[in-house]
């Protein structure tokens, strides 16, 4: 006799009706939880909401061709691009289209995190002294290792704009964020 009503581990058999159901229900609570995790990611790991829309097809590749060429065709090679230049010229816009390209890559029915993360300086710097706070929850160790194990492809936007009273401190968590990433 099937025994639908009793709470799932005390389930001895289920007709095939009800295993049925049953596994619509697993299958609809695990599609929840990626759909979650996916609102999850794209409130904290985009970029800042006016380059949302910032694809390679959008980028005006007339005025800076050799940069649309090389990040366009970039791969994850486990090798860097910097982007240098002046004010206005598309390099968060690129960066940002090179996240969008990897995000619309990622399978969260199968890959725990997305495969690009979008973090401005400013903001990895804030993160960090606030574990520094008395009561903080996150530890400097704790939140380098979330940016260089959780992601694939890790786009620091303006880079050495934040200006710490310690240069020195600034250099050396750039050096640990790269030896956790490239595991030296």
């Amino acid at each position: 006799k099937c025994n639908q009503d009793l709470p799932l581990g005390k389930r001895s058999f289920l007709c095939n009706d009800c295993a049925a159901k049953l596994k619509e229900e697993q299958e609809k609570k695990r599609i929840a939880a990626i759909v979650e995790r996916r609102e999850e990611f794209v409130a904290e790991w985009w970029p800042p909401s006016r380059y949302i829309e910032s694809t390679f097809e959008k980028f005006d590749n007339k005025l800076q061709l050799k940069a649309f060429e090389l990040t366009s065709a970039v791969e994850n090679t486990g090798k860097g691009i910097l982007m240098i230049g002046p004010p206005g010229v598309g390099k968060t816009h690129l960066a940002a289209a090179i996240f969008h390209k990897y995000y619309q890559l990622w399978k969260p029915e199968t890959e725990l995190h997305p495969m690009a993360r979008f973090i401005r300086e400013n903001d990895l710097f804030k993160r960090l002294r606030a574990s520094f706070r008395p009561g903080a929850t996150e530890t400097e160790e704790g939140i380098l290792e979330d940016y260089a194990y959780h992601t694939g492809i890790i786009i620091l936007d303006d880079w050495c704009k934040y200006e710490p009273a310690d240069s020195k401190f600034r250099n050396r968590i750039y050096f640990d964020l790269l030896d956790s990433i490239y595991n030296l």
